[in-house]
């Protein structure tokens, strides 16, 4: 389509703002609006990105348990920092929630969380929290820009936490996930509710609220009886079972259990 662009000049408002209506500046004008649109979209777009092949726990029904998940952690590998670099240019939002990984086992995350600091990009991570030294945790809260970091931990002690995420070290997981509380990013306690956790619900609430941590039900679909490999043997983890309470759900109560939390 041609259009045809008028020969004289007066003043029109475009968008609210007066602009020249001669050919040249009706061109630089919309030329700078779709380049202001370009920008804004960009900076709207997320990705999630499994950084490694690494984690140290067995969690039942998760992708390194089956034996198909055990062939794409063989395969896979770090990412490097040149790669990660090339994340950062093209996206200012992303999670690192691993499906076959746990970022924090990542050898060079820090590197990787000051350098996406250093470009005001928004990070949401995923992760159970153990066996990390103080020393990494206390460089990770110190990096400047605000990261979300959602520390999966399904009990109140060793023996339950274990029964899921299994290999897990509850009070490394815990006191790490205290430091965090007291830095300024945002920390999430992301709890999913079995039958053999469901009665700590109510004090993990209150301890949540203790030290300003959001506190997030997360409902798990991964009901399936099929094998799993754990300690490299097949076994049906049927230890794990649905909650009681169909009302954990309850999009009510979950956002009731949010509010209480955020003070």
């Amino acid at each position: 389509m041609t259009i045809a662009y008028p020969q004289f000049t007066t003043t029109k408002t475009y968008y609210g703002r007066e602009i020249l209506t001669g050919k040249e500046d009706l061109d630089e004008y919309f030329h700078n609006m779709y380049l202001d649109y370009v920008n804004k979209q960009s900076k709207r777009k997320s990705v999630n990105i499994d950084f490694s092949n690494k984690c140290l726990l067995q969690c039942p029904r998760c992708m390194r348990q089956l034996p198909e998940g055990k062939k794409k952690v063989k395969l896979s590998h770090d990412m490097s920092f040149g790669d990660f670099k090339k994340v950062v240019q093209s996206f200012k939002h992303f999670h690192m929630c691993g499906q076959i990984s746990d970022p924090i086992y990542h050898p060079h995350l820090i590197k990787f969380l000051r350098h996406a600091s250093d470009n005001d990009v928004h990070i949401q991570i995923h992760t159970n929290g153990s066996s990390k030294k103080i020393d990494f945790w206390e460089q990770s809260f110190s990096i400047k820009y605000p990261i979300r970091w959602l520390f999966g931990i399904e009990g109140l002690d060793q023996e339950t936490v274990n029964l899921h995420r299994i290999g897990q070290n509850f009070k490394s997981a815990f006191k790490a996930m205290l430091l965090g509380s007291r830095s300024h990013h945002k920390i999430v306690w992301q709890f999913i509710p079995f039958k053999h956790n469901q009665h700590q619900i109510d004090r993990a609430v209150q301890i949540a609220r203790k030290y300003n941590i959001e506190f997030m039900l997360l409902k798990s679909n991964r009901w399936d009886r099929i094998k799993i490999i754990v300690n490299n043997k097949f076994v049906i983890p049927d230890w794990l079972q649905p909650p009681d309470d169909p009302n954990l759900f309850v999009e009510q109560r979950h956002a009731l259990i949010k509010k209480e939390v955020r003070v």
